[in-house]
């Protein structure tokens, strides 16, 4: 056992070796790709700043920043979990009914079309300039994958499965519980880091809707000043923001599929 365990941490700690001398080699080359951009097209510092008068002002507003991400991260964070609860709901109904699909599914569509810019404003006006408005939005951009998704999965099963369900008697409730909603994690998550790239946008959508708090509201302060270092650092913290909401998406997946398959 001891020697299980000790190999275990090897390999996870081989795992994020590895994790982090690749994140440490694309960070490198996307500094060096910003110099050289900049030094190759003589780019002034009042269009674009270089990488290090960004870096230093990150550093310098490190705070500011923090706080502001906190709100857009629990926007995003909100927001995407009421999208999945509907999601799933509504998933379940379209399985369930083909009636309830065909008169619900092009509804779902055509509210998906609409450009989030187009509604905020209305958004705004019922759920006021606040924390409200920016998870009703991240809800609304991260519903429709989720949904789709979900819904695929929700239909996954095989033939085996099927007549395996069929041949067991296994009620309605217990067909879900025990083979469509397993089947479904890949499918749920699969749309889930789909929401992640557009959900941080869309919170920061709404914060600068709004003019209230978060990197949406702090981007837009930082454009009106023309403090291009501040309004950078905003654009990587949100960056990092989306990415590391992506790769929560997949740790999440890779723990709950072992557990669903009954893997320690």
């Amino acid at each position: 056992m001891t020697a299980a365990v000790r190999d275990a941490g090897d390999r996870l700690g081989l795992q994020m070796v590895r994790r982090l001398s690749t994140f440490a080699a694309v960070v490198a080359v996307v500094l060096g790709g910003w110099w050289a951009v900049l030094t190759v097209f003589d780019v002034a510092p009042y269009f674009m700043p270089g990488p290090g008068t960004t870096l230093s002002k990150l550093w310098e507003s490190r705070a500011t920043l923090a706080d502001h991400a906190l709100v857009t991260l629990w926007e995003t964070v909100a927001g995407t979990a009421v999208a999945t609860g509907f999601a799933v709901a509504l998933a379940v109904v379209f399985v369930t009914s083909p009636a309830a699909e065909r008169a619900l599914l092009p509804m779902a569509v055509t509210f998906r079309s609409i450009p989030i810019v187009a509604v905020a404003p209305l958004i705004t006006l019922i759920a006021g300039r606040g924390l409200a408005t920016s998870i009703v939005c991240v809800t609304i951009v991260s519903f429709f994958p989720v949904l789709v998704n979900t819904a695929r999965g929700l239909r996954a099963l095989t033939p085996e499965m099927r007549e395996l369900l069929r041949v067991c008697g296994a009620s309605l409730p217990q067909a879900f519980r025990y083979a469509r909603f397993p089947v479904t994690v890949p499918f749920l998550f699969a749309g889930l880091r789909s929401a992640a790239a557009v959900a941080v946008l869309g919170a920061m959508l709404a914060e600068w809707l709004t003019g209230t708090q978060g990197l949406g509201y702090l981007l837009t302060n930082a454009a009106a000043l023309r403090d291009l270092p501040l309004l950078w650092s905003v654009v990587i913290v949100a960056s990092s923001l989306s990415l590391g909401f992506f790769a929560a998406m997949a740790a999440v997946e890779r723990v709950l599929v072992r557990w669903s398959k009954g893997e320690s």
